[in-house]
This record gives structure tokens, C-alpha cells and sequence, in this order.
């Protein structure tokens, strides 16, 4: 089981149980990290659009900096509308940055996470019906 908590610093994640999940959880937690460390780039205080990545981060129990949490929106700001970020182009947060790959769109990044941390399945018809959900998704959010 995954246990979630907040704390003054952002959100930290980790595995409880030594089920078949949570050696899954640390298996991936390992295999992801690397001497780079994720960063997402979102609003502090908005669940919004971010949760979502929060929330995959979180069942992937894989460390990541909540950059808006931890060092407040001015940086997020900075980062997605003043020059900040110095790699690949961001619309909007919320962004994911691990060392030079940055990559921003909620649905984006979900697709990449979910293929990344090995999850999902590997057929392009059900990749395709995962698209369409996250497509749902982000229409509901997006018309609140």
C-alpha cells in the first residue's frame, strides 16, 4: 500500500507493505531515479491539473521536488513564462523538468510518466483507449 502525506516541504510518497505492488513500487522508485532529479513545475495550494502528476508520482513511489510547494509560484513563473526554463518550450504548468527533458501538458505527461515507469499496456489499441480517458479527464477539468 501506498502511504501519501503532506508535509511543509511538498508531498512524499512511499511503499508500506511487502506485497507484490510494493516491491513493484520500489523496484520502479529505483529504476527511474537517476543522479537527475524530477522536478514539477505547478502552483502551489491548486490541486488542478498537477494533482494528477502529484498523484502518479506518488503511486509510483518515485521522489520528486514540488517546485511551487517547496519554493513558492514566483519560480514557477519564472520557469514556464520569464526565461527560466532553458530547454524545450513550456505553455503552461504544470511541467515536468529531470535534468535537460522538459515536457508540460497534464495528458503529456501522464502518457510519458505511464510509459516510463512501465505501466500500462503495450498494445497501440489499449494505449489509445488510456489517451481517450485522459482525454475525458482533461475536458472535465477543463469545464470544472
Amino acid at each position: 500500500m501506498l502511504a501519501v502525506s503532506r508535509s511543509r516541504d511538498g508531498y512524499t510518497g512511499h511503499c508500506r507493505s511487502a506485497s507484490r505492488a510494493s516491491k513493484a513500487c520500489a523496484s520502479m522508485a529505483s529504476a527511474v531515479t537517476s543522479s537527475a532529479e524530477w522536478k514539477l513545475w505547478y502552483w502551489p495550494g491548486i490541486k488542478g491539473r498537477g494533482e494528477y502528476v502529484r498523484l502518479v508520482f506518488e503511486e509510483a513511489a518515485v521522489p520528486y521536488v514540488d517546485v511551487g510547494v517547496e519554493e513558492g509560484s514566483d519560480k514557477v513563473v519564472e520557469f514556464c513564462f520569464k526565461g527560466g526554463n532553458k530547454h524545450f518550450p513550456v505553455r503552461a504548468p504544470p511541467a515536468l523538468q529531470k535534468g535537460d527533458f522538459v515536457l508540460c501538458g497534464s495528458n503529456v505527461i501522464l502518457n510519458y510518466l505511464n510509459t516510463k515507469f512501465g505501466w500500462g499496456p503495450a498494445d497501440a489499441e489499449s494505449r489509445a483507449h488510456i489517451e481517450q480517458i485522459l482525454a475525458v479527464v482533461a475536458d472535465a477539468v477543463g469545464e470544472g
